[in-house]
């Protein structure tokens, strides 16, 4: 995965073995290390308990929450 910042917005790129394990899973993480005990951890979850695709930020955890609806058009 990748994760892109420009002006006021953030992009998550996926390959398609980010797709499988989204499949598989449920969901898909990676993170960045800023040295020492740094750390951001992003990805992506699919969930039942949505109704509309989420994004959120907290303790240095950054994860887009998409309906099962969405993320199976992403999937297919």
């Amino acid at each position: 995965m990748k994760l892109r910042c420009v002006t006021n917005s953030i992009r998550i790129r996926v390959r398609k073995s980010d797709l499988a394990i989204l499949k598989s899973k449920g969901e898909v993480v990676d993170s960045v290390h800023f040295g020492g005990s740094q750390l951001l951890v992003f990805g992506l979850r699919m969930t039942e308990e949505i109704s509309e695709v989420q994004a959120i930020f907290s303790d240095g955890k950054f994860v887009v929450l998409l309906t099962k609806v969405v993320g199976n058009r992403f999937i297919s």
